[in-house]
């Protein structure tokens, strides 16, 4: 790998960081907007995160439970907003990207029922997936 497509990578990296800080401050307010997503009597209706109990160290823990959270709860966006953290954290940025897309496609789509800085954050990561694919496609 050149230095430069590493750099980049390492640039897409710290991009993902940055958003992700805001997820703190945005699961409070949308873990009450995105139970109405999901029926109140369904058991799964309170997963609003696959992160809950996130270990650095254990990535393809976390993995998994976002896997099997989808799987239950799949017209959630921040699973899959979750699920691209964990995917950034592991170097896969083409499957974070795609969680990213299907997070906002479901936004778009009025499958899911969101706060405006789940859709934030999202757009934030959409913009920087297309900036490292447009830096990619210039080496």
């Amino acid at each position: 790998m050149t230095s430069a497509i590493a750099i980049e990578h390492l640039r897409v990296a710290a991009l993902f960081f940055a958003s992700a800080l805001l997820l703190p401050f945005s699961t409070g307010c949308q873990s009450k907007l995105t139970n109405r997503s999901v029926p109140h009597n369904s058991p799964i209706s309170a997963v609003t995160s696959c992160l809950k109990q996130f270990q650095t160290s254990e990535l393809d823990g976390a993995l998994k439970v976002c896997n099997e959270a989808i799987v239950s709860t799949p017209n959630q966006a921040e699973l899959l907003r979750d699920r691209a953290l964990v995917h950034i954290l592991n170097g896969n940025y083409q499957e974070a990207c795609s969680d990213v897309a299907a997070g906002l496609e479901l936004i778009r789509g009025a499958v899911a029922t969101v706060g405006s800085m789940l859709h934030y954050e999202l757009e934030v990561r959409q913009a920087t997936c297309e900036h490292s694919l447009t830096a990619r496609s210039n080496n």
